[in-house]
């Protein structure tokens, strides 16, 4: 692991869906298979391999336990760089600087943006950013 990638805010402001978006972008890119941005809220685990790197992104993350199983999954995916949820305190934090400690990695700190309006369009924008933030 070179890198962890955290998309961090409160519960229920959309981090699962924009890493839905980020999942469903990196599959567009690296197989040119065109899927439709849809929300999705469903928690799920995809890894690709994005510009020579190895590119896991697990949509859970507001907790410790669920945390814990992210890190399982990327270092069984054995991926560059590690895209997680975080909640902005408390014990997924904790559980994220634990996982950057073992792995002797940084984290990129991505805070989620939050409107009560064009929740789809700030959620696509967030992910662009995340995968920016690959390279």
């Amino acid at each position: 692991m070179k890198k962890i990638i955290a998309l961090y805010r409160r519960g229920d402001t959309g981090k699962t869906e924009t890493l839905n978006y980020v999942i469903e972008i990196l599959n567009t890119i690296t197989t040119g298979n065109l899927i439709p941005l849809v929300p999705n809220h469903t928690d799920r685990q995809a890894t690709f391999v994005f510009n020579g790197l190895t590119v896991s992104v697990c949509t859970a993350g507001d907790n410790a336990a669920e945390i814990k199983q992210n890190e399982a999954y990327f270092n069984n995916q054995k991926c560059d760089i590690a895209i997680t949820a975080s909640r902005s305190r408390g014990e997924s934090v904790d559980a994220i600087n634990a996982m950057a400690n073992s792995n002797g990695v940084g984290i990129q700190w991505v805070r989620k943006l939050v409107r009560p309006h064009n929740v789809y369009h700030l959620n696509v924008s967030d992910a662009h950013q995340i995968i920016s933030w690959i390279y």
